[in-house]
């Protein structure tokens, strides 16, 4: 399998959302919205028990991290 998360198309698709899939097997989107908490219950209300959940960026954004606090 390809070592890719989501396709080009799914991630302009779901961009500036929350995703749910079932398992980093079975990357199918099974629950999609802004609200994280309401992606998660859509996605275990369709039976699975431990969904992912990920955010994907809009096209172009640039997300920052910090290494440390403080």
């Amino acid at each position: 399998m390809e070592n890719v998360l989501l396709s080009a198309s799914d991630a302009e698709k779901y961009g500036g959302q929350y995703i749910a899939i079932a398992s980093m097997d079975d990357r199918k989107v099974v629950a999609s919205g802004k609200d994280p908490g309401v992606v998660l219950d859509e996605a275990e209300s369709q039976g699975i028990k431990n969904p992912i959940l990920i955010f994907v960026p809009e096209k172009d954004a640039v997300l920052l991290f910090p290494l440390r606090a403080g």
